[in-house]
């Protein structure tokens, strides 16, 4: 790809990624790679939507709750990982959570994402 080019994606494609990372995580909940994808691609979504113009469908409320998730997954990944050993991705997107909605975001949902988490190790140590 040339330097400068762009890179185009509709609203669907978004959302079909979406859905496929969601059904990865169901699957396999303990892949926090299929989790930062969904976190990443939930990102996008709240992004995306939150530049719309607040209209009558309630498209900037649907963009909150995507935004929530994305924060929910992340805060997952970031318990389930050292931060010595977390990739770039982890925190590019941590950044820009905390840059969007401030360090609180994060924090508040680390106690939900800690219980979840303990879920998660239950279940694959079985």
């Amino acid at each position: 790809m040339a330097a400068g080019a762009r890179i185009r994606f509709t609203m669907g494609e978004i959302e079909k990624a979406a859905c496929r990372f969601r059904l990865r995580v169901r699957e396999a909940p303990e892949d926090l790679c299929a989790r930062l994808d969904l976190a990443w691609t939930l990102f996008m979504l709240s992004l995306y939507r939150s530049a719309a113009v607040e209209s009558a469908d309630g498209s900037v409320s649907a963009s909150h709750d995507l935004f929530g998730e994305c924060v929910h997954h992340l805060a997952i990944v970031l318990h389930l990982t050292r931060e010595s050993q977390r990739s770039p991705d982890v925190i590019r997107l941590e950044h820009l959570v905390t840059l969007t909605a401030g360090q609180e975001a994060l924090r508040t949902a680390a106690d939900p994402a800690h219980i979840h988490a303990n879920e998660l190790v239950r279940d694959v140590r079985g």
